[in-house]
């Protein structure tokens, strides 16, 4: 079984390109920090910051579950500006974000190479990610940190709503059952 292409909504959504490591390979837990969206969103909304299997079938309609809702953004859907997953403005300087809280953990039923990750942008999106790798969650090997196809833009509204960029980490030998992104930089100075 080929791993399902997820969708990423965050303060962007997102599509994962992954290779299994072995077969039947498929998202089992997604997870962000207790309330790390202070803006509209998912999770916020729902109060729900943890999905995962069991119980099955995964939750994606429901707080981050919609991180990989598989409707948001395909082609002919309805794109609705509530559709968010992830809004953040707590900042460390001025397009940094808290990495405390810009932060997504993606667990794998097996091994699995993340090699990058499509974004769906908000207009305040996001510039820079960085990935991590392994089968620790508290010990895990960085894939680099890299900015998307417009490089290292600043300013409000750079992004047209909704416009997809890929961020390729160039990843085709870590993997693991965790991979972990951290948002390192945004262009708008106070919000994503």
């Amino acid at each position: 079984m080929k791993l399902p292409t997820p969708f990423v909504a965050m303060a962007f959504a997102a599509v994962l390109t992954t290779i299994p490591v072995a077969a039947h390979a498929t998202i089992v837990a997604i997870s962000i920090p207790v309330n790390s969206s202070d803006a509209t969103s998912h999770p916020s909304i729902d109060n729900v910051w943890t999905v995962s299997v069991p119980p099955a079938p995964f939750d994606v309609a429901t707080g981050i579950g919609f991180l990989i809702n598989p409707t948001f953004a395909a082609p002919g859907s309805p794109i609705n500006p509530n559709d968010i997953t992830l809004h953040d403005h707590h900042y460390l300087s001025d397009n940094v974000p808290d990495p405390t809280r810009a932060v997504v953990t993606f667990k794998f039923n097996t091994p699995t190479i993340v090699k990058g990750i499509e974004i769906i942008q908000h207009q305040n999106g996001i510039s820079q990610l960085e990935g991590f790798a392994g089968n620790d969650p508290n010990n895990l090997t960085s894939l680099g940190s890299i900015f998307g196809p417009d490089g290292d833009v600043t300013g409000f509204s750079v992004f047209t709503e909704f416009s997809s960029q890929v961020f390729d980490f160039g990843n085709t030998t870590s993997s693991g059952t965790y991979f972990q992104l951290t948002v390192r930089k945004t262009p708008h100075p106070t919000g994503w």
